[in-house]
C-alpha cells in the first residue's frame, strides 16, 4: 500500500519517456512532419564558420543555392566539397561565404566547423489544431517524465516522513528484525545525505537557475 502512489507515479513517468522516444509517431495521425532547415547549435573556435561570422542559433537553409532541409542533405552536399573550396551558406541572417578547412581526421574531407540540429515544422492535418501544439506537448511530456520519476524515487527513499520510511519499518517488523529504530535512523541519515549531496552537486554544476 505504501508503494502504490510511488509505483503509479513511476509508471506514468515511464509512459511519458516512451511517448517522448516515439514523439513523431504519436503525432503523425494529426500532423505532417516537415523538415524546415538546420539550426547551428554551436560554433567551433578557430574554424571557418567562426571566421565567416556565423553564430549559434543561425538557421541554415541552403548551401550554394541548394536547399538543405536535413542534416543528411548537408552531409551529401559536403561530401562533394573539397578542402579550401568556398561555399555560400544561406541563413535567416543572410548569406555567408565560408572557405572550408581540412578535417584533421580525414584530409580529403572539407570542414566548416559547426554543430547542428534539425528543425521541424508540424503542419496540422486538422484545421483547428495549432502548429505550436506539438512543441507544447513535447515540453509537457519532458517535464512530466522528470517530475514524476523524481517524485516516485524520492518518495520511496527511507526518509521520514516519506512512504519509503514507512515501507522500511513495516518490512523490518514483518521480518522480526530487532533495533528497528536504530536502523531507521541510520537509513534516514544516509538517504537525507544522498539527497542533500545530489542537490548541492546540481547547484554547483548548473547554478540555482538557468534561463
Amino acid at each position: 500500500m505504501f508503494a502504490a502512489g510511488s509505483y503509479t507515479k513511476l509508471m506514468l513517468g515511464i509512459l511519458c519517456i516512451v511517448l517522448l522516444a516515439n514523439f513523431t509517431a504519436t503525432i503523425t495521425p494529426f500532423y505532417n512532419i516537415v523538415p524546415s532547415g538546420i539550426t547551428i547549435t554551436s560554433i567551433a573556435p578557430n574554424l571557418p564558420a567562426q571566421a565567416a561570422g556565423l553564430q549559434a542559433g543561425d538557421t541554415l537553409t541552403a548551401i550554394n543555392g541548394t536547399t538543405v532541409s536535413t542534416i543528411n542533405d548537408l552531409r551529401q552536399f559536403m561530401g562533394r566539397v573539397t578542402p579550401g573550396q568556398v561555399v555560400e551558406l544561406q541563413t535567416q541572417r543572410g548569406t555567408f561565404s565560408v572557405r572550408t578547412a581540412v578535417d584533421p581526421t580525414n584530409s580529403s574531407h572539407a570542414l566548416i566547423g559547426v554543430n547542428l540540429s534539425e528543425n521541424t515544422n508540424y503542419v496540422p492535418k486538422i484545421s483547428f489544431l495549432s502548429s505550436d501544439l506539438p512543441d507544447t506537448i513535447f515540453r509537457a511530456e519532458y517535464w512530466a517524465s522528470i517530475v514524476l520519476t523524481s517524485v516516485a524515487v524520492i518518495n520511496m527513499l527511507p526518509m521520514f516522513p516519506f512512504d519509503g520510511d514507512k515501507f522500511l519499518e513495516t518490512a523490518l517488523n514483518m521480518l522480526g528484525v530487532g533495533g528497528i529504530k536504530q536502523i531507521r535512523t541510520v537509513a534516514n541519515g544516509a538517504a537525507y545525505a544522498i539527497l542533500l549531496m545530489n542537490v548541492m552537486l546540481s547547484l554547483l554544476r548548473f547554478g540555482f537557475m538557468r534561463l
